[in-house]
C-alpha cells in the first residue's frame, strides 16, 4: 500500500473516530487515547515527488545556468564582430546596406573617374524606396558645386554623368568629396582618389 493511501485510510479513521467521540460513544479516556495512537502512525504528507534540494544547491545551479547563457552570450557577440570586421576589411567599397533595415534610398558611386578637369561617374539606387530631387555635389578646397541636380531615381537604376568640374590642381593630387543626397533624408558622401 502506498503512503498516500495509508495517510488518507487514517484519515478516515479519525474522522470517524471524531464522530463517534461526538455522538457520545466514547469517553474521553478512550477517544484520546485511540486519536494518538492513530496520529503517531499518520505518515508525514509529502508536497510532491520531486528530492527536495536545500536553498544553497539551488542557487549554485542557478548560477550554474546564468554562467552558461554568458559564456554563450559573449560567443555569439564576438562571432559576429569578427565577421563584421572580416567584412569591413576584406571588402571592397562601401558595405551595401541590408534591404530589410533600409527603408530609404541608398546609393553607391562607380566608375569615378578625374581626368584633364573631367568627373565621371554612374550613381545607383541600391536602396528600396525611389529617391526624390537627387542633388550630387563636389566639394573641393576651394569650394562646393553643384554637379547634378534630377527629379527622381527609382529603385535599382543608375545615372551616369560626366561634366568638367573647375578645381585647382598646382599642388599635385586633387582631393574631392561627393555628397549624394535626396529629399528622403539620405546624405552619402564617397572620396576620390
Amino acid at each position: 500500500m502506498s503512503n498516500i493511501d495509508e495517510r488518507d485510510r487514517i484519515l478516515d479513521l479519525i474522522r470517524r473516530l471524531d464522530m463517534a467521540y461526538t455522538r457520545g460513544l466514547l469517553s474521553p479516556e478512550e477517544y484520546g487515547a485511540l486519536r494518538r495512537g492513530l496520529e503517531v502512525r499518520l505518515p508525514p504528507f509529502r508536497k510532491s515527488t520531486v528530492a527536495y534540494r536545500p536553498p544553497k544547491a539551488v542557487k549554485a545551479r542557478r548560477g550554474f545556468k546564468f554562467k552558461i547563457a554568458a559564456i554563450a552570450a559573449f560567443i555569439v557577440a564576438m562571432l559576429a564582430a569578427a565577421s563584421v570586421l572580416y567584412l569591413m576589411m576584406f571588402r571592397v567599397g562601401p558595405v551595401p546596406a541590408i534591404p530589410l533595415l533600409s527603408k530609404g534610398p541608398e546609393f553607391t558611386v562607380s566608375g569615378l573617374k578625374f581626368e584633364q578637369g573631367i568627373l565621371s561617374m554612374t550613381i545607383k539606387n541600391t536602396g528600396s524606396a525611389d529617391a526624390h530631387d537627387l542633388k550630387v555635389y563636389v566639394r573641393h578646397p576651394k569650394g562646393e558645386v553643384l554637379f547634378l541636380e534630377t527629379g527622381l531615381l527609382k529603385t535599382q537604376d543608375s545615372v551616369s554623368v560626366s561634366k568638367a568640374v573647375q578645381v585647382d590642381s598646382s599642388a599635385g593630387t586633387v582631393r574631392l568629396n561627393i555628397v549624394v543626397t535626396c529629399k528622403e533624408g539620405t546624405t552619402r558622401t564617397f572620396t576620390y582618389p
